[in-house]
């Protein structure tokens, strides 16, 4: 496991935040006792905060590099500032360390670009709103337009950040008005909306608003992570669902070509047949991932096994297990149990955020609740 450098305390309170969310990562990932090798630095936040309402870039990017340095220094084979504002920063950072920055607008448009959004709403602090190194981030590298709030709108936010959220102070009627905020910004054309201060995380959920948000306190620590983890064996993605069908049925909706169709893909070569290969794409019929697959193992209406691969994309190759196991709970009521893994996502890394696991989490919750509602 690699180590991560961690430059914290804007605010503390979210430092905190990425601290548990890089761990928890970790231990889903590795599994057994294992916690997130790294070492953080952290600031003295008034002084950041005096600094950037003056102004003061040049010595804020000072403090910036130095607190990166110490992390190098102290063992860190990668910079993650725990900050969106501070950003701002990154040349400073970068010219002054020999590991990589994983920066967090890069993170993010990393998570935009698996929805397929060209135009997102953007909320922060007036340095993260007003400045353009956030949008031109997003702009260069993913092409993603990003709009942000009107000024008076854009005080507000500010101001709940600085006020209220980096004090720990949440309320329910300074919700309401980032929802309102949101909405605006939603009737102007954004797709999503960022969350580009780490402290609206703690006000704002996905379900407080009606479309998609990328919280970039949980994506940059997930691809802190990700760079952690490298070469390391990770947990399986496991999906388990008791679904109201015999295993027979479910087998049939696993199996039979035509029932695939409704809930799963278009196999149309699909097979059961132990050493046989299948081949299939993505829905919708742009054609841009090609999925082969070999049947490892089959028990009929009890296991399902095949290799799961991306070879116009990745070298890497997956297996993905479908189980069943029948519940007969009371006489002429039965019932069955799905598990579904798929091992080795890891070996796809290759393939850009497309094939990461966070995709492949979402896409396979989906695809096990939609068997489940079949009738």
């Amino acid at each position: 496991m690699k180590t991560i450098g961690l430059i914290g305390g804007m605010s503390w309170e979210s430092s905190v935040v990425y601290y548990q969310l890089i761990n928890r990562r970790v231990k889903e990932l590795a599994g057994g006792n294992h916690s997130c090798k790294s070492v953080m630095y952290t600031v003295d936040f008034d002084q950041i905060v005096s600094l950037q309402h003056s102004g003061d870039w040049n010595k804020l990017n000072s403090i910036m590099a130095d607190s990166a340095l110490r992390c190098e220094k102290a063992g860190a084979e990668a910079i993650v500032l725990c900050t969106n504002t501070m950003h701002l920063c990154k040349d400073a950072i970068i010219e002054n360390i020999s590991v990589p920055f994983i920066h967090i607008a890069h993170a993010t448009g990393d998570a935009i670009s698996l929805w397929g959004f060209q135009k997102v709403g953007l909320l922060g602090t007036k340095f993260t709103m007003e400045m353009e190194f956030y949008k031109k981030e997003l702009k260069d590298n993913f092409g993603i337009e990003t709009i942000v709030p009107e000024e008076i709108d854009r005080e507000t936010v500010h101001n709940i950040i600085f006020k209220e959220l980096i004090k720990g102070e949440i309320k329910g009627e300074s919700r309401k008005k980032v929802i309102s905020i949101i909405d605006k910004l939603k009737e102007s054309g954004a797709e999503g909306v960022i969350l580009g201060c780490t402290e609206i995380p703690l006000l704002i959920g996905e379900k407080d608003v009606d479309i998609p948000i990328f919280d970039t306190t949980k994506i940059h620590a997930y691809k802190a992570v990700d760079f952690a983890l490298q070469g390391m064996e990770l947990q399986p993605v496991v999906i388990e669902r008791v679904v109201e069908m015999s295993a027979s049925e479910v087998w049939k909706n696993l199996t039979d070509r035509e029932r695939m169709k409704i809930w799963y893909f278009d196999i149309p070569d699909f097979t059961v047949k132990v050493g046989e290969t299948f081949s299939f794409y993505e829905p919708g019929g742009e054609n841009q991932f090609l999925h082969r697959c070999k049947v490892l193992e089959v028990i009929p209406e009890k296991l399902l096994k095949h290799t799961w691969t991306h070879p116009n994309h990745s070298k890497g190759e997956t297996i993905l297990s479908w189980e069943l196991e029948e519940i007969a709970d009371e006489p002429g009521e039965v019932r069955t149990f799905v598990r579904l893994s798929h091992k080795g996502i890891e070996n796809l890394s290759d393939g850009g955020p497309a094939l990461c696991r966070e995709s492949y989490e979402a896409g396979w919750e989906e695809i096990v609740k939609t068997l489940s509602e079949l009738k």
